[in-house]
């Protein structure tokens, strides 16, 4: 359903999944989601993008069985795939 992100003392935000994938295993999601959100943050992406490129790493991973690494090319993937629904 996407990822729910709440940084200390600010509203928190739903960033909703907006690709229609097959999910295959959910393994890893949370770990995957987690770790791209906190490197993008220290990165010196703003909350929102730092979202967008957790949730789309997550549903990369949704889409494989077991808890797999996620290469760059498929979340540039995924975020395009994001950008030509709407």
């Amino acid at each position: 359903n996407g990822i729910y992100v709440y940084c200390g003392g600010q509203e928190g935000h739903h960033i909703p999944q907006e690709n229609m994938i097959e999910v295959a295993d959910e393994s890893g999601a949370g770990d995957t989601a987690t770790a791209l959100l906190m490197l993008s943050l220290l990165s010196g992406a703003n909350e929102q993008e730092a979202s967008q490129l957790a949730n789309a790493g997550a549903a990369v991973v949704v889409t494989k069985v077991g808890s797999v690494a996620v290469k760059p090319e498929e979340i540039i993937n995924m975020l395009a795939r994001r950008e030509q629904l709407t």
